[in-house]
C-alpha cells in the first residue's frame, strides 16, 4: 500500500513535516517561541485558579498534579532551556506562597528546599531541569534495553546502523 491508500484506510490526511501533534511541533527543533508557549500554558492555568481561597496543601497538590505535568510531554522529548525551567519554577513558587503582581511576600523556606525531594520534610515539587534530564535519560536507557521496537528500527534505518 502507498501513503495515500494508508491515509484513506485510516481516514486521515497525509501531511508533510513540520506538523503539530498534541500541541507539539514535529519535525523541527524547539525554538524559544516553542518554550514560551509552554510557559504561557502554565501561566494561563495559574490565572484561572483563585489562590487566596486555597490552603497551602491545596496549592501544593495543584502544583504537583497540574503545573508540573503541563510541560512533561514536551520535556520527555526535548531539552528544556535553563531560563524556561527557572521561569516555570518561579511561577510555581509564586503560586504556592501567594505572591501577587502588586505585592511580593516573604517566603518561609528557600527554593532549593521547596523543590527538592520529599525526604527530610521537603515539599517534593522537584526541579524542572532534573525532571527533564531524567526523562531524556530514559530514552538512552530504552535504546540500550529494547531491541525490537518500531522507533528503534526507524532511527537505525535513518542513520544506517544495526540493532
Amino acid at each position: 500500500m502507498n501513503d495515500q491508500e494508508w491515509a484513506a484506510a485510516f481516514k486521515c490526511k497525509k501531511a508533510l513535516l513540520p506538523i503539530t501533534y498534541l500541541g507539539m511541533s514535529l519535525g523541527e527543533r524547539p525554538s524559544k517561541a516553542f518554550w514560551k508557549r509552554v510557559l504561557q500554558r502554565v501561566e494561563k492555568r495559574l490565572a484561572l485558579w483563585k489562590r487566596k481561597f486555597l490552603s497551602k496543601c491545596g496549592r501544593l497538590v495543584l502544583i504537583k498534579a497540574v503545573l508540573s505535568s503541563i510541560p512533561t510531554y514536551f520535556m520527555s522529548v526535548f531539552k528544556m532551556s535553563t531560563s524556561v525551567a527557572l521561569a516555570i519554577e518561579k511561577c510555581q513558587r509564586s503560586f504556592f506562597w501567594g505572591d501577587g503582581v502588586e505585592k511580593r511576600k516573604v517566603h518561609a523556606i528557600d527554593c532549593k528546599t521547596m523543590c527538592s525531594g520529599k525526604r527530610n520534610d521537603r515539599l517534593g515539587i522537584g526541579m524542572m531541569a532534573d525532571k527533564n534530564n531524567g526523562m531524556l535519560a530514559k530514552w538512552v536507557w530504552r535504546y540500550g534495553k529494547e531491541n525490537n521496537t518500531m522507533w528503534k528500527r526507524v532511527i537505525c534505518s535513518k542513520y544506517g546502523t544495526e540493532f
